[in-house]
């Protein structure tokens, strides 16, 4: 797209760090962002959303297949889920594959930084529409403050390097079970 184009650079001029097995090669232009050192980086078929050198989301179709398998596990459990939360953005690919469930009216996505809610709008066609919004906000006092329960609800803010304190104590998991639909689940992306 034309806006990575305008801010992007050569894969030969990139200087930062990449993720282990990665050459410069492999990226063929990128776009760099202060904040978080949040970094898009296209190669040939697909974009990648990196921090701190640590890829975290990506349109290639492995990472489609993961977001769509990730997505049917609870859809198996509730057989017409209506109601769905996200926590944690990335580029989307979750969000996404969310959107195949015909059944859900509503799908809320949260991430606490406004620069990957923007990076995902600006890098990788996410938009807000009838059925899915976007929401800046701490996904802690989001799920504490919801009203509304959810049939679902993906806790996919987890690296392998960094569990979010906040999301990980008995009292999140309380808050969690306090914002579920009577028949709800809740699937947490855990890597190791």
């Amino acid at each position: 797209n034309a806006e990575l184009a305008a801010n992007a650079v050569t894969g030969v001029d990139f200087m930062g760090s990449l993720p282990p097995g990665w050459s410069k090669a492999k990226i063929h232009r990128y776009a760099f962002f202060a904040h978080a050192g949040l970094m898009v980086a296209e190669e040939i078929l697909f974009r990648r959303l990196l921090t701190n050198g640590y890829s975290m989301s990506a349109t290639d179709p492995a990472s489609e297949r993961y977001m769509s398998l990730f997505v049917s596990i609870p859809a198996a459990w509730h057989a017409a889920p209506r109601e769905a939360l996200l926590i944690s953005f990335g580029v989307g690919t979750t969000a996404a594959a969310l959107v195949e469930l015909a059944s859900l009216e509503t799908i809320d996505v949260v991430d606490i930084d406004p620069v990957v809610v923007d990076v995902a709008r600006k890098f990788f066609g996410f938009r807000d529409d009838a059925t899915m919004k976007a929401f800046v906000a701490d996904g802690r006092k989001f799920i504490e403050e919801c009203r509304t329960p959810y049939d679902i609800i993906f806790l996919d803010a987890f690296g392998s390097d960094s569990v979010p304190y906040d999301l990980a104590t008995e009292e999140f998991l309380q808050a969690v079970r306090n914002a579920l639909a009577p028949e709800g689940v809740v699937l947490g992306n855990i890597w190791s």
